[in-house]
């Protein structure tokens, strides 16, 4: 604050004379005046400053009645303080002069224009005066921002213009002056486009000549130079067409002479140049016509001779060369007749033996060969006759199982007294039976040098001196799951046995699952007596399957049996059919 010497007057006598009961004393100025401070401890406060000439204050405001510290009124305004000097119009405002006139404070705003276009002068009550520079930038990259102290900021345009024609000229506000390259082209592929910055833009015209004599030079304002090779044809297939770059189109003739004396060179303009051979020939078959490039036509006589004792060789002009087949033929069909290069004709006797042991061979000189069918008929009812290419006659029986029991071969599983041996003759005890019981047979029933049989104590028997239950002669598993139709058990036997409850024989089949009864002596009789070979055959077609099997069965059951030879087997089949 600036201090002025002060002013003394009545009023200041008057306001420090009122101070005490709490009334300010203002200025009498004007209505610009501001309004003074209150008082400490209930003392009114000074008058505020004013414009004009001091008056009489207002009235200031009550003392606050709260005690020491409290607040006094706000002052009356319109009057100015009365002061002493200016020291005592410190009004705290940095932005303002203070003095003291005729008692009177007078606090003027000090001027704070720096005159200067180019800041913000202001005033801070704390601070004082400030000069801040106006910002000059308006966000434009069109123009020049500056400020000049007397007339203030100023944003001239920019001038894009870069002085060359060959651009386009512009601002943008965003990213300023753009020189944007004019495109010089005409689209015009016959001339060469270009821009000088002074004469600007420019279309010269494309020369399309290539100094070559071959071409026709042309320039389309599309494709641009056009180099087109031009057409050399003559239409002449006789002449080599040609074109120098210098010189241009040539036609020379083709040579003919291919230095071949076997052809006759001539030239088509249409065709070209032809070599055609010459026909060597004389017409005669008994040459042998050829040309030779250098020499020319040679006729050669031709050798009918082949070299082969097989052929009659001949030559006729008109027909040529001939090589007749000799004749072979000694007209004997048991001969293969034949012709040997070297050797001649031959005649060999031809093999009869087909390969087949089932024909009989043989050939007749006027018939020739024949392989008559051969006979396989044993006249055996109980054989199945074919005959097989490789060994000839095959007598089969047919069965699914068979067997001679000239040993045990086959399998059979024997039990107790069972056996599989030779045939003999036993001595029983006689008895007062009807009919009597029967021997073990001396023989097979077969008759062969086996002699073999299956039976039980052969040559001796079963009695009640030694009882059994029922004891098997069990064959081994026979697969009938692929038999078709009937099937048949059949064999010969010689059998003496008591009946139940004495004694058993039996014979069962297995079913797959279970053993099946298929004979049994009847229980109570009658008793069985056998002294010759009898055959007996039962059907097991019910009881076909794969683990088909047939066992015999024997047993001693109590003491008042009989003693007898019990069972003789022989032949046995299993068969489809049933053999005499």
């Amino acid at each position: 604050m600036v201090m002025r010497s002060s002013r003394v007057g009545v009023l200041l006598s008057l306001c420090l004379g009122l101070a005490g009961a709490g009334i300010g004393c203002g200025g009498g100025g004007s209505s610009t005046s501001s309004n003074g401070d209150g008082g400490d401890d209930g003392t009114g406060g000074f008058g505020g400053t004013g414009s004009g000439s001091g008056g009489i204050g207002g009235t200031g405001g009550n003392g606050g009645d709260a005690g020491s510290g409290g607040s006094g009124g706000n002052g009356g305004g319109g009057g100015s303080a009365a002061c002493v000097n200016a020291g005592d119009c410190d009004d705290g405002d940095a932005c303002s002069t203070d003095d003291c006139e005729s008692g009177v404070c007078v606090n003027d705003p000090i001027s704070v224009d720096d005159g200067d276009a180019c800041t913000l002068d202001a005033c801070d009550p704390l601070d004082g005066p400030s000069h801040v520079a106006i910002p000059v930038d308006d966000g434009n990259m069109c123009t020049f921002d500056t400020c000049d102290p007397a007339s203030g900021v100023q944003h001239a345009p920019v001038n894009p213009n870069d002085n060359n024609v060959c651009t386009a000229d512009s601002c943008n506000p965003q990213s300023g002056v753009v020189n944007t390259p004019v495109d010089p082209s005409d689209n015009n592929a016959c001339t060469i486009d270009a821009c000088d910055p002074v004469l600007g833009v420019s279309h010269k015209p494309i020369d399309p000549n290539d100094n070559n004599a071959c071409t026709a030079d042309i320039c389309n304002p599309a494709m641009g130079v056009q180099n087109l090779p031009i057409n050399i044809d003559d239409g002449n297939a006789c002449t080599f067409d040609a074109c120098d770059p210098v010189l241009g189109v040539s036609h020379t003739a083709i040579p003919l002479d291919d230095g071949n004396k076997c052809t006759f060179d001539t030239c088509s303009a249409q065709t070209g140049v032809q070599h055609v051979p010459i026909n060597p020939s004389d017409n005669n078959a008994c040459t042998a016509d050829a040309c030779d490039p250098a020499l020319g036509i040679i006729n050669t006589p031709i050798s009918p001779n082949d070299n082969n004792a097989c052929t009659i060789d001949s030559c006729d002009p008109a027909l040529g060369v001939q090589h007749v087949p000799v004749n072979v033929n000694d007209n004997d069909a048991c001969t293969a007749d034949s012709c040997d290069p070297i050797f001649g004709v031959q005649h060999i006797a031809v093999p009869v033996d087909d390969g087949n042991a089932c024909t009989v061979d043989a050939c007749n000189p006027q018939t020739g060969i024949s392989h008559t069918p051969l006979s396989c008929n044993d006249n055996n009812a109980c054989t199945m006759d074919s005959c097989n290419p490789q060994i000839g006659c095959v007598n089969n029986s047919g069965a699914y199982f068979e067997d001679s029991f000239a040993n045990n071969s086959k399998g059979w599983t024997l039990a107790g007294k069972w056996q599989i041996g030779s045939a003999q003759a036993s001595v029983l005890p006689a008895y007062a039976v009807t009919p009597p019981f029967g021997a073990d047979p001396s023989a097979d029933h077969t008759n062969t040098a086996d002699n073999g049989i299956a039976g039980v104590a052969l040559g001796g028997d079963i009695s009640a001196a030694q009882l059994e239950a029922l004891t098997y002669l069990t064959s081994p598993v026979i697969n009938l799951s692929n038999a078709q139709g009937t099937v048949y058990l059949e064999f010969w036997r010689v059998l003496n046995s008591d009946y139940p409850a004495y004694a058993e024989s039996t014979i069962d089949v297995w079913n797959g699952s279970a053993w099946v009864s298929v004979f049994a002596v009847p229980t109570n009789g009658p008793h069985v007596s056998e002294t010759t070979w009898t055959k007996y055959y039962y059907d097991v077609t019910a009881y076909k399957n794969a683990a088909f099997r047939v066992r015999f069965g024997y047993s001693v059951l109590g003491a008042s049996a009989f003693t007898v030879g019990s069972w003789n087997i022989d032949d046995l089949r299993v068969a489809p059919a049933l053999c005499p």
